[in-house]
């Protein structure tokens, strides 16, 4: 017996041994995983940063020749014939997806075309620009939302309210006076369907374009008009008015929907805290 225990005292402390070796091996196989992902973090982010920037400064160089772009846009849609409404048309939906202003395009339009084609250029324009931009937004943004969404109660409830009422709060953001790349972007996020979308995008584009379709065809020539030079008029003042009109409304009627879904939210845990 003394010799067996002998034994289990020399064959114990190799195997004791083995776990001590090989548990350093692991933390140290660990510790560079760790490292590696931290890593491949921080690349991630700076090239995300680097892009951004990019970007950014791409679509500052365009703003900063818009006239440029738009001159020489003119004068092809000119040499282009029928031609050369389609292209305008791609080409303002290009720019909408830029997230650059809309308006000088909207203005060229009225200077270039009769006031059917003009007005329906835009119409075209816009809501290919925002169909664009809303897929892209949904494609690239859905896991930021759904991120988003479990992290703040605030923004659960604005998506509930866009969600029980996703035609009117759609109709109203569309007609509210604010910046085109937040409402098509931004409300790519929202549970809002593609199709509902595009309905209150074609009821909105031509009630904010036919104004400024008339200020373009008064215009007396091509450098007033890019100059911003030529005069707005009475219906251009109207349509800025109803914009900021409708974005009170808009943020009276999400205000309304987000705290009654707040308190839906609230009810429904303390029932299931009763049960």
């Amino acid at each position: 017996m003394g010799s067996r225990g002998a034994l289990g005292a020399d064959t114990a402390p190799p195997r004791a041994r083995q776990a001590a070796s090989s548990s350093p091996c692991a933390s140290h196989a660990s510790g560079d995983a760790h490292g590696t992902v931290a890593l491949l973090t921080l690349l991630r982010r700076v090239a995300i940063g680097a892009g951004v920037l990019g970007v950014l400064g791409v679509l500052l160089a365009l703003k900063a020749h818009a006239s440029t772009l738009l001159t020489l846009l003119a004068t092809q849609v000119h040499s282009a014939g029928a031609w050369g409404v389609a292209g305008y048309v791609a080409a303002f939906a290009a720019w909408g997806v830029l997230c650059l202003p809309l308006s000088p395009f909207e203005l060229l339009s009225g200077f270039l075309f009769p006031f059917r084609t003009a007005l329906a250029a835009c119409v075209l324009g816009k809501v290919g620009g925002a169909a664009l931009c809303f897929l892209a937004g949904r494609t690239v943004g859905a896991g930021v939302a759904r991120r988003a969404l479990a992290r703040h109660e605030t923004l659960r409830s604005l998506g509930d309210a866009v969600a029980s009422r996703p035609f009117s709060t759609t109709l109203l953001l569309r007609f509210a006076y604010l910046p085109a790349a937040l409402k098509n972007y931004g409300w790519s996020l929202t549970p809002v369907r593609l199709p509902v979308f595009l309905l209150a995008c074609a009821l909105e584009a031509p009630v904010y374009s036919v104004p400024l379709v008339l200020v373009g065809a008064r215009a007396e020539g091509l450098a007033q008009l890019l100059s911003g030079s030529t005069p707005l008029g009475p219906e251009a003042a109207a349509s800025m008015a109803l914009g900021i009109a409708m974005l009170l409304l808009w943020l009276a009627v999400m205000r309304r929907l987000s705290q009654a879904a707040l308190r839906q939210a609230g009810g429904g845990r303390t029932r299931t805290q009763q049960l």
